[in-house]
């Protein structure tokens, strides 16, 4: 599901439109969520490596 968000926020694509691994490094973890890009991946399912290129 995509989701809308004010246009500074997504660098390609559509105008509005973000993916999972940029909304999940733009929003905020409960806090037992480490935050290495490892712990992010398993967390979100989102691959590291692609976590590692969006930051």
């Amino acid at each position: 599901m995509l989701q809308h968000v004010p246009r500074c926020l997504h660098s390609s694509g559509p105008v509005g439109l973000i993916d999972k691994a940029s909304r999940l490094l733009a929003n905020s973890l409960p806090p037992a969520v480490p935050t290495s890009y490892r712990a992010l991946a398993d967390y979100s399912e989102v691959p590291c490596s692609t976590l590692y290129a969006r930051a």
